[in-house]
């Protein structure tokens, strides 16, 4: 390529603008006319690189479709953990529900087992008290079998002298029948018997029977017996003697003894 032999300067019927197109575009033609000679090697090395520039082409393709295929499995794979990571979510949200109920049944727990521990100790001490209520009951019942022994034994002596308190002698005038026997309650509100013998009046006689009456009774029964005498006489010796013999006294008015 070159530029019209002989023109030393642009055409003149060219506008200022055009004028200077044709300068730059003969500016252009002379560079280019300066690499017309090393055109070849320059062909030859473009398309060299060309070659080797469609290679690299190629390789970046294969490249891509495998970053491709490697970006389709990465998203894969990142779909998949995503999932997991909502599964573990929701794993985790149970996880804690149930934590939460472990802590509250393990506090109720622990509230059992602290009643459980009063009630443990409430019952080893009605426990304690049983064994005690039950050792106190042993020595009562060891008690009572001592005592019915000993009644046994009271009743035996009492077959003794059932005759004597039932009037089975026979001679009136050594009779020794009691004349009274009251059971009465004292003044602490248990039982006790009274032995009482009746004259119109009071001998010595009268005095020893009542005295004696109530040592069978305090025999024969293990309760308390008081002896007394009545009558409408009573000397002052008697008094003293009934006194010394712990036998009370009672005067019976004359009057009471008068028919109505």
């Amino acid at each position: 390529m070159s530029t019209p032999e002989g023109r030393d300067q642009v055409p003149e019927n060219l506008t200022p603008e055009g004028q200077a197109i044709v300068r730059r575009l003969d500016a252009v033609i002379a560079v280019l006319n300066s690499f017309s000679e090393n055109q070849a090697e320059v062909n030859e090395a473009v398309s060299a690189r060309l070659q080797q520039g469609a290679e690299r082409l190629a390789n970046q393709e294969v490249m891509i479709a495998e970053l491709k295929e490697l970006n389709a499995e990465a998203r894969s794979r990142l779909q998949q953990g995503e999932e997991r990571l909502a599964n573990h979510d929701e794993i985790i949200a149970d996880s804690r529900v149930r934590l939460q109920e472990g802590a509250e049944r393990l506090a109720n727990q622990e509230v059992m087992i602290a009643e459980l521990k009063e009630l443990n100790a409430e019952a080893r001490s009605r426990l304690q008290r049983g064994d005690e209520h039950l050792a106190s009951h042993d020595a009562m019942i060891a008690e009572s079998r001592a005592r019915l022994q000993e009644g046994a034994e009271r009743l035996a002596k009492s077959e003794l002298h059932l005759g004597y308190l039932r009037g089975a002698h026979a001679s009136n005038s050594a009779r020794r029948d009691a004349d009274l026997i009251m059971l009465v309650r004292d003044a602490d509100g248990q039982p006790a018997y009274i032995a009482v013998e009746a004259s119109f009046t009071v001998a010595a006689r009268d005095i020893e029977r009542a005295r004696r009456n109530t040592e069978y009774l305090h025999e024969f029964t293990g309760l308390k017996a008081v002896a007394a005498v009545a009558g409408v006489e009573i000397t002052g010796g008697q008094r003293r003697n009934a006194s010394s013999a712990g036998v009370h006294c009672y005067t019976i008015p004359a009057r009471d003894l008068e028919a109505d």
